[in-house]
């Protein structure tokens, strides 16, 4: 009998106690069960989507010769499998093994990995940090991202079209715990280049993921807590990550549009005040390319969020530094990096959709804390893949 297994990214074992529960893997969920593929064609306003209910998923781990007996640890590579018995699905994951093969409908995928995965952090840490420890019956959630970018091959099959292959990199990250909150906004994005000493196998250039909203802990009514965020941001010469408990966030959202404004948005900063560090990410999104999408909560999974992949995010990287000199301010601040991420997926979730706001306004605004190269091809995501070639999506500096 298997007593434990390793990584957050493993099966976690549900909370018999909890009136509801569930674990999903990106945007392929597990519960009741739901699998959710979404396909972003060249060129279309709106993804295409993919889901499969009430299948009756067999989940263990060792490759398929254990039961999940114990929550993972954090420290070893993830192994386990997700296989639907009618063949449906099957995914298989082996350290940095991985494929994927899935019957959604009138869709196939296939997905292999083909290189190693670029880790959130060392030692199985994820963006959560330090928090990564606190027991799910207090914070009612929680999120590990494993890979921001790990190199895959993939194949798309629709009926009556030609098959899509190709190469790409895929964001793996999952959620567990006893639903998604009432409000929350996230956002992830990548870019890919080939690598100069393997053109079959993709690089990752740059990367960031955020994610925020209420905290759905059980002990504490809804909207009685400020936003809590967590975001991260990943380049060649940069690795910086935000935390709640050590940073100050300011965030701005709007799911609407109007004629003036016709997109969508979401602009967020993050200051570290110990690090000196800075970030600012700026959101938009055509209004018109959002679909809804099923998420787990405490009913259910339930369409309660809605999600975008053809997002622009603009990234800007700053650093504090103190001027001894005192000709102008005495703690001056740097732009280090810009760089400029196309087929962004945003997503706003619960009472963060338009039309959902009441009690937040049109334009929602939180401040947490005290003082102080556009893609040539189609993107594709199942909880897994994304596909982002050609360039380099940098951006000159940009005033402060």
């Amino acid at each position: 009998m298997l007593s434990s297994q390793g990584s957050p990214y493993d099966p976690h074992v549900p909370d018999q106690a909890a009136a509801a529960w569930f674990e999903g893997w990106g945007h392929a969920a597990w519960n009741n069960s739901l699998v959710t593929a979404f396909y972003q064609p060249q060129n279309a306003r709106q993804p295409v989507i993919q889901s499969l209910q009430n299948l009756q998923l067999n989940v263990s781990t060792r490759g398929g010769g254990g039961a999940v007996l114990a929550d993972p640890e954090v420290q070893t590579p993830p192994n386990f499998t997700i296989r639907d018995p009618a063949g449906q699905l099957d995914w298989r994951i082996e350290g940095d093994n991985c494929s994927i093969a899935a019957v959604l409908g009138s869709m196939r995928v296939q997905i292999e990995c083909i290189g190693p995965p670029k880790n959130w952090g060392p030692a199985g840490r994820g963006p959560e940090g330090l928090a990564a420890g606190v027991p799910t019956w207090l914070t009612g959630l929680h999120w590990f991202v494993y890979s921001v970018g790990t190199p895959v091959r993939y194949t798309i099959a629709e009926d009556g079209k030609a098959p899509i292959t190709g190469l790409g990199l895929a964001h793996m990250e999952k959620n567990w715990g006893l639903g998604f909150p009432d409000g929350w906004l996230w956002a992830q994005g990548l870019n890919a280049t080939s690598s100069s000493s393997n053109s079959s196998s993709p690089a990752l250039q740059a990367a960031f993921t955020v994610a925020g909203g209420q905290i759905p802990s059980p002990l504490v009514p809804g909207g009685w807590l400020p936003d809590a965020w967590l975001l991260g941001v990943r380049t060649v010469n940069h690795s910086w990550d935000f935390h709640l408990y050590d940073s100050i966030f300011t965030a701005q959202s709007d799911p609407c549009s109007t004629k003036l404004l016709p997109n969508s948005t979401f602009n967020i900063t993050a200051l570290q005040p110990l690090s000196r560090r800075e970030v600012r990410i700026e959101i938009s999104a055509a209004t018109d390319s959002f679909e809804p999408v099923d998420c787990p909560t405490k009913l259910g999974f339930m369409p309660f969020s809605v999600e975008s992949f053809t997002a622009t995010a603009t990234v800007r990287l700053f650093e504090w530094e103190f001027n001894p000199s005192g000709e102008k301010e005495w703690l001056q601040k740097r732009i280090v990096e810009a760089f400029t991420l196309h087929n962004v997926a945003l997503e706003y979730g619960g009472d963060r959709r338009c039309g959902q706001q009441a009690q937040h306004g049109q334009q929602h605004d939180v401040t947490q804390g005290g003082d102080m190269g556009q893609p040539s091809s189609s993107r594709w995501i199942a909880g897994l893949l994304q596909s982002m070639t050609g360039g380099n999506g940098v951006v000159a500096d940009e005033d402060q």
